[in-house]
């Protein structure tokens, strides 16, 4: 007597967890094919809309085969039709903070031996279109760009992702709900926020120049956090911050 086949849903949830790299491959570019598109046209709220379907598929917060109540997917379709009528410039930065606050939460989580360049290669490209195009053309009105920023984020940029396509992706790490750390997400969403904000006060003082003042904003982050570094672990004398 043949045994019974898996229900449908299981099947499903198998297929997705199997074929999670191709998951967020396809999420990301939505992503960049909406932050390309033009500000409020019909296109950039289709691709926003794949890219948030694509990301409920890819979550890394519960596993795959938990099955969502009626409820909570009614709750869901609601906000996220609110928030694609009413979609603004300063909505998708903040999205970009929270998706960058989720890999932070996936990627800082694995021990340095064994980091996954999988979505660390992820979170590198959300940071950089987020400093290099969604706040400049999203908040500044795209005046600040400059020609060669635009066309490496538009030509460049998405070819980067092809390295998912070549880095490794262990089945314990392609599991969601497997490896995520709240505080360090959190951590992460809360240092994304203050190098956006610090960049765009920063622009008070080079004279409305946004790729100055990222790039001050940034070396004043390597500069503080190194400082914090050798003061928690100094090399000689008391044991630092620690104690």
């Amino acid at each position: 007597m043949a045994s019974p086949s898996p229900p449908l849903s299981l099947r499903l949830s198998t297929a997705v967890v199997a074929a999670r790299r191709w998951v967020v491959l396809a999420m990301l570019l939505a992503l960049h094919a909406a932050l390309v598109a033009e500000p409020g046209e019909i296109f950039q709220g289709i691709w926003l809309l794949v890219h948030f379907g694509l990301f409920l598929l890819w979550q890394p917060f519960f596993a795959a085969e938990r099955e969502l109540e009626v409820l909570s997917v009614v709750f869901l379709v609601a906000v996220t039709a609110a928030t694609l009528y009413f979609l603004a410039g300063w909505m998708i930065v903040a999205w970009l903070l929270v998706l960058l606050g989720i890999l932070g939460g996936r990627v800082f989580t694995i021990e340095a031996a064994q980091r996954n360049r999988f979505y660390l290669v992820a979170f590198t490209y959300v940071l950089t279109i987020l400093l290099l195009w969604a706040v400049p053309s999203l908040i500044l009105g795209g005046h600040m760009l400059p020609p060669a920023v635009s066309h490496f984020v538009t030509t460049f940029l998405p070819a980067g992702l092809l390295l998912l396509l070549l880095l490794p992706l262990s089945p314990a790490q392609a599991q969601s709900g497997q490896v995520f750390d709240f505080f360090y997400a959190v951590l992460v969403f809360q240092l994304g926020v203050v190098l956006v904000l610090g960049s765009l006060a920063l622009m008070r003082f080079t004279h409305e120049n946004y790729a100055l003042s990222v790039a001050l904003t940034a070396l004043g982050f390597g500069v503080g956090l190194l400082v914090f570094a050798v003061l928690w672990n100094p090399m000689r004398g008391f044991g630092g911050l620690r104690t």
